[in-house]
């Protein structure tokens, strides 16, 4: 953690990999994380929380905003949003807003 809080700049592939490991963590055949290692696990998770939403400040890069805002959200015990804006992508977004809101008729 250390390594990409000192980084100049991060892109999304960190929260992109720390999102995914995360989520398959939660998967029925992985173990659950050791009880001497849960606390440090749990601090850096919050300090990568802090940091995403420093780097969700100054995003202008769709993935970028994407993985901080899944990071962001498993973080905060959201894993099944945190998934969803993992695995989604361009053109399934277009698809669901289209489906669900219209939005090439409703919006710009």
């Amino acid at each position: 953690m250390r390594i990409c809080q000192d980084a100049p700049r991060r892109n999304w592939n960190l929260y992109g990999l720390v999102g995914l490991i995360e989520i398959e963590r939660h998967r029925k055949s992985n173990p659950p994380i050791p009880d001497w290692l849960s606390a440090e696990y749990l601090a850096a998770w919050g300090d990568l929380e802090k940091l995403a939403m420093r780097d969700l400040a100054a995003a202008a890069e769709r993935e970028l905003i994407q993985t901080a805002l899944a990071v962001i959200a498993i973080a905060r015990g959201q894993l099944r949003l945190g998934a969803f804006l993992s695995w989604l992508d361009e053109s399934e977004l277009a698809e669901l807003t289209e489906d669900k809101l219209a939005w090439s008729k409703l919006y710009v």
